[in-house]
């Protein structure tokens, strides 16, 4: 690692060859690829009452802000991009600009009521602009404080017209050097619009200390400070003012200004000042300078870029985190500044493209954190088909794209054209669009496929989408994206079209997600809708996720840089074979326990063989989607025998003819299983078998499900008579010979093959 060092630093101190210790002034770059400043306003409050806090208990201690990456850039002196730190670099920065108009504002009010101490806070005053705001008119402020001390000492000597005389010419002077209009508040709007004017003026003719590599953010920077107005008095308090400040305001030139204001506003609500103006004006120059003093930076220096990424990754220790997924869109847009080309003023242009997309389309403040890290996974391995990534804290999406996907770039060869690393954050933007286009939930997740489970107008493609998602299958996920986003791709490519249509592919998902009728007539669809049918039944009959993954594995390699082939994600007999042997292993096996994964699979398998007809002879079940539908989304397993029986008619009651037996053994089982809807079940509630068969047959009335059960409990029960009245009370044996029908009936739905409209079945 080419490391050349690290110090303690302050602002002021930041970008100097480690190990001097002269004075340098700061000169922070941040690159294209760094996202705009966003710190908000309590982020401000606490560096500054932190701080504040810290002084108190410990008048002399210097306050630790964190760490901070640069690299030197070797085409420009002294310029080091910042990697890591760029929100606190910032808002530090803007401190000091505070600093500087404050101090500017001091030094105006104290040579306009002839204050005679000038020679102190002019020179502060130089060494502020000095430090960080540029250096091209260093000279004409030392030029001004010399000739206005040199007027000053004589001034003993003269008539009173006469020195005033000289203040006047002491003021047009300052005035002019420093770019302040003159100081007539008669006419509040006039002067703040000469102002920002002279602000304008006096921004663009020098270089600030802190800069953007792109140009627009320059311009957004310069244009906000000039709206900023301090104003000091020797009959009011210091008050700061933002100048054409409105709900119209550019969003990026507020989050400048408003960050400015909330300093300013935190260090008066600190100090409480209760003394004359520019004593309290005094106070606060004093704190912001011991702030600047003392707020010290970890500075770490690298030779290169990809060093100081790994260092930032190693020294926050979140490589995965949601504040670091604009470490991955740097990526995509710094192979395009590198790369492509393009003019200074088009690579601008077309990385605030980019940015917009990213952060307000795709990775939008309303968009969860779970989602945000699904989105980035999933499009992690739509680039990249690495199978060995999962959806984890330590996984590095980014080193895995840069070294997987982007690597080609990076010798400065091949050239990344702003139309691939467009469509290629449109990868995120079209993850994003299925993830809401399907409802893919973060919470409820089984509600939601129970939802699809039962809705007769959607694809199996829908189905898989919510099923995986409930399953927590997410490492199976991306076979689905990568073949939905490769087809449409495909498309776009075959019709000659280069930049991906947002508005078409939102269709194109929807029609997926509508072909319910899983169209032969459409070849992409239905190569979509058989991938998601086998990852479906995998799901489903499988007992863990390993198997549904090698054959998710099989479709991203097939997938993965070329035209989808469904013959390339074939199962074989043996892994046939093993999923049917692990789906009546736990089937078999299977208690209820009222929560997990295998509850939420017994409710989607008794769903789908609600969507069968039986025939005469009972060998053969028939898919038909029609054949019923359950008018809620509220279905529960039930206990048909209820599980905490009434004891006050115990007798109507299911009991184990061996009383050392668990009658939980059989209440439990897959055999005395049912789906109902909540509000049958809540009226049902602990009834007898024999008397809860009515809500069932309400639920769905007709379905030869019931029939199946009642001669069931025909077959298997003993009669019991009270007060006269017959009851049928269910065996052991039915329990047994209800599950084993079940599941029969169960693997054969879903053992099947995608076209297969019947199943045979044994009795």
């Amino acid at each position: 690692m080419d490391l050349k060092g690290a110090e303690i630093r302050n602002i002021l101190e930041m970008c100097m060859s480690i190990g001097t210790k002269s004075r340098v002034p700061l000169k922070v770059n941040i690159p294209y690829y760094q996202r705009p400043y966003r710190w908000d306003e309590k982020r401000i409050n606490n560096l500054i009452a932190d701080f504040y806090k810290n002084k108190t208990e410990n008048a002399n201690a210097e306050y630790f802000v964190g760490s901070v990456v640069l690299v030197e850039d070797t085409n420009i002196h002294n310029r080091y991009d910042i990697i890591d730190g760029q929100q606190r670099v910032t808002t530090v920065f803007l401190f000091n600009y505070l600093l500087f108009l404050l101090q500017r504002s001091y030094v105006e009010e104290m040579i306009s009521t002839k204050g005679s101490n000038l020679d102190g806070p002019l020179k502060d005053l130089e060494e502020i602009y000095g430090s960080l705001l540029g250096s091209k008119h260093l000279d004409a402020f030392s030029k001004m404080r010399n000739d206005i001390i040199e007027k000053m000492e004589n001034l003993s000597d003269l008539e009173e017209t006469e020195r005033d005389q000289v203040y006047t010419d002491i003021a047009e002077l300052y005035r002019k050097t420093v770019f302040l209009p003159e100081r007539d508040f008669s006419n509040l709007d006039r002067y703040f619009d000469e102002y920002e004017n002279l602000q304008m003026k006096f921004i663009e003719s020098d270089t600030l200390a802190l800069s953007y590599s792109r140009k627009t953010f320059d311009i957004t920077l310069g244009k906000a400070l000039a709206k900023v107005c301090v104003i000091v008095s020797k009959d009011d308090n210091p008050k700061l003012k933002i100048i054409g400040e409105t709900e119209k305001t550019d969003i990026n030139i507020l989050q400048y200004t408003n960050a400015i204001k909330y300093e300013f506003n935190a260090i008066n609500k600190l100090l409480q000042l209760k003394e004359k103006p520019l004593h309290n004006t005094r106070q606060i120059l004093r704190f912001m300078k011991e702030f600047l003093e003392n707020v010290r930076f970890c500075v770490i220096m690298t030779g290169n870029e990809r060093d100081a990424y790994t260092l930032f990754e190693v020294l926050n220790d979140r490589a995965m985190e949601i504040d670091d997924l604009e470490l991955i869109k740097n990526l995509f847009l710094k192979a395009y500044c590198n790369t492509s080309g393009d003019l200074d003023v088009i690579i601008d242009k077309n990385i605030g493209i980019l940015d917009q997309i990213w952060g307000d389309e795709v990775f939008t403040r309303d968009l969860s954190d779970a989602h945000k890290k699904l989105i980035s996974y999933l499009g992690t391995l739509y680039f990249t088909a690495d199978e060995s990534t999962f959806t984890n804290k330590i996984q590095r999406y980014r080193e895995i794209i840069e070294n997987k996907y982007l690597k080609i770039y990076s010798s400065n060869t091949v050239k990344y054209e702003f139309s691939k690393a467009l469509n290629d954050i449109r990868v995120y933007q079209m993850l994003r669009i299925i993830i809401e286009e399907y409802k893919i939930p973060v919470r409820n997740a089984a509600v939601a496929c129970i939802r699809a489970e039962n809705n007769p107008q959607v694809s199996i493609t829908y189905k898989a989408f919510h099923l995986l998602n409930a399953l927590k299958l997410d490492g199976v996920l991306p076979a689905l994206t990568n073949i939905i986003i490769r087809q449409f791709m495909n498309q776009m490519e075959t019709s000659g079209i280069k930049e991906v249509n947002i508005s078409e592919f939102k269709t194109y998902i929807t029609a997926i997600k509508d072909d319910y009728q899983h169209n032969s007539n459409n070849r992409e669809h239905r190569e979509i809708h058989e991938l998601a049918f086998k990852l479906w039944k995998a799901a489903l009959l499988c007992k863990d996720y390993e198997i549904p993954r090698e054959i998710a594995k099989k479709g991203l390699q097939n997938i993965y840089m070329k035209k989808w082939n469904p013959s390339g994600v074939m199962i074989d007999v043996e892994t046939q074979s093993k999923m049917i042997q692990q789906f009546r292993e736990w089937i078999q096996t299977w208690q209820y326990n009222k929560s997990g994964v295998a509850d939420l699979k017994v409710k989607v398998l008794f769903i789908n063989l609600f969507k069968t007809k039986i025939n005469d002879e009972k060998t053969e079940l028939t898919f038909d989607k029609t054949v019923y539908s359950f008018m809620t989304d509220k279905l529960q397993l039930d206990h048909m025998e209820a599980r905490n029986p009434d004891f006050s008619n115990k007798a109507k009651h299911f009991a184990p003819v061996d009383l050392h037996e668990l009658r939980e053994k059989y209440i439990d089982s897959l055999g005395n299983m049912m789906i109902l809807d909540s509000d049958n079940n809540n009226e049902k509630n602990n009834k007898p078998l024999a008397e809860a068969m009515g809500y069932y047959e309400d639920m769905c009335k007709g379905h030869w499900l019931n029939g199946f059960t009642t001669t069931m409990l025909n077959d298997y029960h003993k009669n019991v008579s009270i007060d006269g009245v017959e009851f049928k009370v269910p065996t052991e044996q039915f329990f047994n010979e209800r599950g084993s029908r079940l599941r029969t009936y169960f693997e054969k739905i879903i053992a099947r093959d995608f076209d297969d409209k019947k199943v045979m079945i044994k009795e």
